[in-house]
């Protein structure tokens, strides 16, 4: 069954140079790529996880996606776990439609 999740980021600190405050990356850790889009509200930190309906997939499959909002300076201090925060989608095959 398609789904919409809402996310709400909190940032604090400065923003980088060029006005870059964090990012979204994706790792599809199964079922494919693309059936789940991050679409960001404006220009607010709020954002809606567009889930895409599945119903080729077997009756008990799933499939999952972890989304990570890294902080622009997570790359130069990758030891600061409060500079990433991470969540995952699991879908159920719908073999009902």
């Amino acid at each position: 069954m398609a789904t919409v999740a809402t996310k709400t980021v909190a940032f604090n600190g400065a923003a980088g140079s060029s006005g870059e405050t964090y990012t979204w990356t994706a790792a599809w850790n199964s079922g494919g790529s693309g059936w789940a889009q991050a679409v960001q509200q404006g220009s607010t930190d709020v954002w809606d996880f567009n889930v895409d309906n599945w119903n080729g997939g077997a009756a008990g499959t799933t499939r999952s996606v972890t989304f990570t909002a890294k902080h622009w300076q997570s790359d130069t201090y990758p030891e600061d776990s409060n500079l990433k925060q991470s969540f995952t989608i699991v879908q159920h095959a719908d073999s009902n439609q």
